[in-house]
């Protein structure tokens, strides 16, 4: 049985069924939002194509599209568990596009990129020797005598 309630503004839909569903879904104008009871809130939009798939009256994002609770769309698992799962489901340029994404926004010059920056620098730090060692400071500033320009200057190369 499908029920809807209207409230503040935006449509509620309440899912009872006699599996013991504990999930319902509301509309927030450009995505529906699931609201789980004892579990993980979800949104999505209706429009990506992802269907909502149940196990054990909960709600997931079938986020592959097969049908399949996979164990990277099952939040009630550990971060680790699902993440080897979903590792193991890429190809190897699917992660390398994964890498140059986030690369690119650490490198970024707005000030998320900066914050990510500065989260990566910190977490090296705690992991101790799994860094690389970094140049001193003198190294990696630019000489005098070439106006910022690290290539031997003329006079530099003996000539």
């Amino acid at each position: 049985m499908l029920v809807a309630v209207a409230a503040m503004g935006s449509c509620a839909i309440a899912m009872s069924s006699c599996d013991g569903q504990k999930w319902t879904e509301e509309q927030k104008g450009s995505y529906n939002l699931v609201i789980q009871q004892g579990g993980q809130t979800l949104g999505y939009s209706p429009t990506s194509g992802v269907q909502l798939i149940t196990d054990k009256g909960y709600a997931f994002k079938d986020l592959n599209r097969n049908g399949v609770l996979d164990p990277y769309e099952d939040w009630r698992l550990d971060p680790k568990t699902r993440a080897q799962n979903l590792a193991e489901q890429l190809s190897i340029e699917e992660i390398a596009s994964q890498h140059r994404t986030i690369f690119e926004y650490i490198n970024s010059h707005d000030e998320h990129g900066a914050v990510a920056h500065t989260f990566l620098r910190r977490r090296q730090l705690r992991l101790g020797g799994r860094r690389r060692r970094q140049a001193p400071a003198r190294a990696l500033q630019p000489r005098a005598d070439t106006g910022g320009d690290d290539r031997p200057s003329a006079r530099q190369q003996g000539c």
